[in-house]
């Protein structure tokens, strides 16, 4: 997987369906998963919900990014990772960004409001996220994130991604 593939808009949004069911893809070696001290009850939120909560809780604690050095626009180095692909034992991403919801009551998306995910896809099991252009600076962001005690409660890195040069104390 090319690292330009899974950096943007470039995925391919995944509508291959088996009658109705939408396919889902998640990291092979993911970086991200919840923290041992997470209850079931945090883990069956939303990410976004979990999210907004950490928002309130810690308002000065910015969403992770990863600073991709190759990109030649500033303003588009930084860039949100797709947590549903990037945390272990999340559904996947459906290549899609979470749509507002069809008409009130309805929990249909209508497929012309669905964007496609362009959040980063980060795979520790794909050289394109460990080797090349990618140092321990593209994933200070998501490290220092890691490290802040609101998000504790939460998430944590996986081993693969504690144990890789990548990840920076």
């Amino acid at each position: 997987m090319a690292r330009g593939t899974p950096m943007g808009a470039a995925i391919a949004p995944l509508t291959a369906v088996a009658g109705k069911q939408v396919v889902h893809s998640a990291a092979a070696v993911p970086i991200l998963d919840w923290h041992s001290s997470c209850d079931s009850a945090a883990r069956a939120k939303t990410i976004s919900a979990i999210l907004s909560q950490l928002r309130v809780d810690a308002p000065t604690v910015p969403t992770p990014t990863f600073l991709d050095l190759v990109e030649v626009d500033p303003a588009k180095a930084r860039k949100q990772i797709c947590f549903a692909f990037c945390l272990a034992g999340a559904a996947g991403c459906t290549g899609f960004m979470p749509a507002p919801r069809g008409p009130k009551g309805s929990s249909v998306v209508p497929r012309k409001r669905q964007q496609p995910c362009n959040r980063v896809h980060i795979d520790l099991g794909s050289t394109a996220w460990t080797a090349g252009g990618v140092t321990p600076e593209s994933y200070k962001g998501i490290c220092a994130w890691l490290r802040e005690p609101a998000v504790q409660q939460y998430f944590a890195p996986t081993q693969a991604f504690a144990d890789s040069p990548l990840f920076t104390s």
